[in-house]
């Protein structure tokens, strides 16, 4: 995997699956392309053998929409944080309600600004407008629009980066995982 020093880096972590949302992450990168000619984005996961047509799906996507180097796929890495590191915006891109994206707090963590589908417990973990903006799931425009205002407002979306990173330390931390989980036994037990 190559990428150069003067590319901007945007990502999605997950396993290769059609409920992922690789694909609608492909579209709306086809509608940046012109608009961000160094944008760069990476699938950071592996595919199933269940899922080997929707890989060449999204293969032949990349091709169609002329994306061959632009949008880069890992394959199973075992330095998933490295990724995350490196990547100016992460992306969450699922198409059906998530009970809980961890991946989301993995970048939380390394004070990634957050781009993510709202759903599930995703509106939850992501303040939209705060630690990150949310976007309708499965449509590859309100993604691209999310994108589109943090690539244009790096010093917005390093603020958003911060403020999830804080917002991690205070509300999803081991400490308060514990003492909460104490309270709720605690509750149950007096009944």
């Amino acid at each position: 995997l190559e990428v150069r020093a003067e590319q901007r880096l945007v990502g999605i972590i997950g396993n290769i699956k059609p409920w992922k949302g690789q694909e609608v992450v492909i579209r709306a990168i086809g509608l940046l392309r012109d608009e961000f000619p160094d944008l760069v984005c990476v699938l950071i996961g592996d595919t199933s053998p269940d899922d080997t047509a929707y890989r060449e799906r999204i293969e032949a996507l990349i091709d169609l929409l002329g994306l061959r180097g632009r949008v880069l796929i890992t394959g199973y890495r075992a330095d998933v944080a490295n990724y995350i590191a490196a990547l100016e915006i992460q992306i969450h891109a699922s198409i059906a309600p998530e009970p809980f994206g961890r991946v989301l707090l993995e970048g939380m963590a390394l004070g990634k600004p957050l781009v993510a589908s709202s759903g599930g417990a995703v509106s939850e973990i992501v303040v939209d407008a705060k630690t990150g903006l949310l976007f309708e799931p499965g449509n590859p425009e309100t993604l691209a629009d999310a994108l589109r205002s943090l690539l244009n407002d790096p010093v917005r979306a390093a603020a958003m980066g911060l403020a999830g990173r804080q917002r991690l330390a205070a509300e999803f931390s081991i400490r308060r995982n514990v003492s909460e989980t104490q309270a709720l036994y605690d509750r149950l037990l007096r009944g």
